[in-house]
């Protein structure tokens, strides 16, 4: 038979020492109750306990009986108590985690666990290839454009510093500006050396 909890165990204790005709006052209540809480306590010392209490002999089989009886069904109590206990504290550990994870993040949170992403695998979650170009587009765009520098003249120490503050899919786009810039410096040097070479044939 399965233990009700709704009922207190010191009134489970006193309806128990009453039905089997044992001694049911309130000290006794409190005694076995005590007895059956303490958990350090073996069976036989809290079965010796009691019929000491009741100043029984051991001997006697139908008071050893009936403490039998009685602890047995406290003892059941308590385990039913210990269970229900485990299982509240389980059910809200899952809870709780479910709580967390469903907490929404600050912005400064969700910028720091994008940047961390992007850190470790190179992308952004749940950005698109869209979204992903517009955003470099709209960071070259707020970056001054800079005269590119050959890496070879550079120092190492320079070099590691440029290397690290280029987007590298932009790299094409940097050395197509640069052969760009050499080809006009290259016809005007050219322009220049025409008009000149003009100017002495006509001398």
């Amino acid at each position: 038979m399965a233990a009700d909890l709704f009922v207190p165990l010191d009134e489970l204790i006193s309806t128990k020492l009453g039905a089997l005709s044992l001694r049911d006052d309130e000290e006794m209540v409190d005694f076995v109750k005590g007895l059956v809480e303490e958990e350090s306590f073996e069976p036989e010392d809290r079965k010796s306990a009691i019929l000491g209490m009741l100043e029984a002999d051991e001997e006697d089989e139908t008071t050893s009986n009936a403490v039998d009886e009685l602890l047995g069904e406290t003892t059941a109590y308590q385990d039913a108590v210990a269970a229900k206990r485990r299982e509240e504290e389980e059910a809200k550990a899952p809870a709780k985690e479910e709580e967390k994870a469903k907490k929404p993040l600050t912005p400064e949170e969700e910028a720091k666990r994008k940047a961390e992403l992007l850190k470790a695998y190179g992308y952004m979650e749940e950005e698109t290839e869209a979204e992903r170009l517009e955003r470099e587009e709209a960071e070259r765009q707020m970056q001054p454009d800079k005269a590119y520098k050959d890496p070879s003249q550079m120092s190492r120490k320079q070099r590691k510093k440029a290397l690290e503050g280029v987007d590298l899919l932009a790299l094409p786009n940097l050395n197509k500006h640069h052969v760009q810039e050499q080809e006009r410096q290259r016809r005007e040097a050219s322009s220049s050396t025409w008009h000149v070479a003009s100017s002495e044939s006509y001398r």
